[in-house]
Order: C-alpha cells, then sequence, then structure tokens
C-alpha cells in the first residue's frame, strides 16, 4: 500500500492513505512531504516506523501527537490527549513543564486536592474537549458533540449523550451491567448499552 506523506517532525511523520490519516515515528530519516512512500507489514522497505495513532478520517497536527506521546505510551489515548492539547494552547503556552505537569496528573490522577486542582485548571481551559484522570481510569469528552470515551485498566467504554438519551458501547460487558443501566435510567429518559462489534444493543 502507498501513501503521502503529509506532514513531518523530527522523527515523526504523518501519512495520508486510502485507509485515513496515520502517525509513524521512523528509525531513519523521514521523507520530504509530498513524497509517496510504500507501506509494509513485513520484507524489506524504504524505512522502519511504528504506527504511533491511525488510522483515522481526521488527526491533530502532528506536533501535537508527539507532544501527547510523551505524556501517554498508550496508543488509544494519545489521539484525544492531541486534540486535548490543541485546544489548551489557545490558553496557555504549551511546553515542557506543562506536558510534566499533564503526564503526572495521567498517570496519578486526582487521587488528591493537588491533582484535583491541576485537572479543574486544565479542563478550565481546553475549550471543547475535556481530559479527567482518575485512579483507575482516564476520561475523554468533546463538549460540543456529547462524545466521551472512558479508558479503565481491563476496559474502554465510548459513548455520546444527546439530550434525556446515551448510548454507550463497551469493548467488554462487565459482570454488574444491569446495575450500570439502573444507574443510568435515573439521569437519562433513553439509554442503550451495546458491546464493540454488534450491531444490536444488549439493552434499549
Amino acid at each position: 500500500m502507498y501513501a503521502i506523506v503529509t506532514e513531518t517532525f523530527g522523527k515523526f511523520m504523518k501519512l495520508k492513505t486510502k485507509n485515513g490519516e496515520i502517525v509513524i515515528r521512523s528509525k531513519k530519516s523521514v521523507p520530504k512531504e509530498g513524497i509517496s512512500v510504500e507501506l509494509k507489514s513485513s520484507g524489506n522497505a524504504d524505512f522502519f516506523g511504528k504506527i504511533i495513532a491511525g488510522p483515522s478520517k481526521k488527526l491533530p497536527s502532528l506536533k501535537f501527537l508527539v507532544f501527547a506521546e510523551k505524556i501517554s505510551k498508550k496508543k488509544q489515548h494519545i489521539v484525544s490527549i492531541a486534540f486535548f492539547l490543541e485546544e489548551l494552547k489557545e490558553r496557555l503556552k504549551i511546553n515542557n513543564e506543562i506536558i510534566n505537569i499533564i503526564k503526572k496528573y495521567v498517570e496519578i490522577g486526582e487521587v488528591n486536592e493537588e491533582m484535583k486542582t491541576i485537572g479543574s485548571y486544565l479542563n478550565a481551559l481546553s475549550g471543547k474537549f475535556g481530559l479527567r484522570s482518575y485512579q483507575n481510569s482516564l476520561v475523554f469528552t468533546n463538549r460540543e458533540t456529547g462524545e466521551f470515551e472512558i479508558y479503565t485498566e481491563d476496559n474502554t467504554i465510548k459513548g455520546v449523550v444527546r439530550g434525556n438519551s446515551i448510548e454507550i458501547i463497551l469493548k467488554k460487558i462487565p459482570e454488574d451491567i444491569e446495575l450500570l443501566k439502573t444507574s443510568l435510567e435515573k439521569h437519562f429518559t433513553f439509554v442503550s448499552i451495546k458491546k464493540e462489534g454488534m450491531e444490536n444493543g444488549i439493552y434499549a
């Protein structure tokens, strides 16, 4: 498969493929923007690299994806953190000090008053995106669309809130699913809970 280099930053490059945008960290010098490169999963190639984000229809600026990788090495976190940083930079200078503060916040979570204050401060400045870190989970929200993502140690929860309805898609169904449904019904008229990859909901 061939792809076009659309953006570069140090050893990182963003590529446009037929499946969407991806970001690769290369062990060799990256090609110039506009160059077409061949992507291979095995065999000889012009360069060797690791995909750190994508494929996705639209990825954040490469600079902020690189910053995000410094904050979390988990691929599922990187894109959301990068979008969060892009919004944050409109009101706060993103430098190594801020990156280290956010890294500590993401790793530790809101376990004390200091971390809660940091979380509230960052989210007050982050525009349409939200990021909350707790001891066992990381929560991303899009305040404009009502979409959210929750990453726990053993599950991924994605969903959207629209008025008095909520739709949730789980990577795996937990044992206390009935408790979750009952809790949500206290706040929403319509609750839909689905397992990832299933067309029909488990509950409606």
